[in-house]
């Protein structure tokens, strides 16, 4: 979780811990539960990232990345937010 704009004042995950997203729900709960499970496996630290856009005026996430056909399609969590969120959405494309 390090890299770009203001990057500085972002905490780091610790090397080779576990990062679960977390909304609130309960797909979430049973992300977490399962990470959880893994990390006492793994003796592995977890790090658990809980963001929602319902006040925020913009949300912003990344593309998957892919080229051709495949990266004319939206990768799976931009997909879900241009579904469900209550803010307007941009998914950042680098120039090709």
């Amino acid at each position: 979780m390090s890299g770009g704009i203001g990057s500085e004042n972002v905490p780091q995950a610790p090397s080779g811990s576990i990062v679960v997203g977390h909304d609130g729900s309960s797909d979430a709960q049973y992300a977490l539960a399962t990470a959880l499970e893994f990390a006492e496996q793994l003796t592995a630290p977890v790090v658990v990232v809980r963001a929602w856009s319902r006040d925020a005026r913009m949300l912003v996430v990344g593309s998957r990345g892919l080229g051709g056909l495949a990266g004319m399609l939206l990768g799976s969590v931009s997909e879900q937010c241009v579904r469900h969120a209550a803010c307007p959405i941009l998914v950042a494309r680098p120039p090709r």
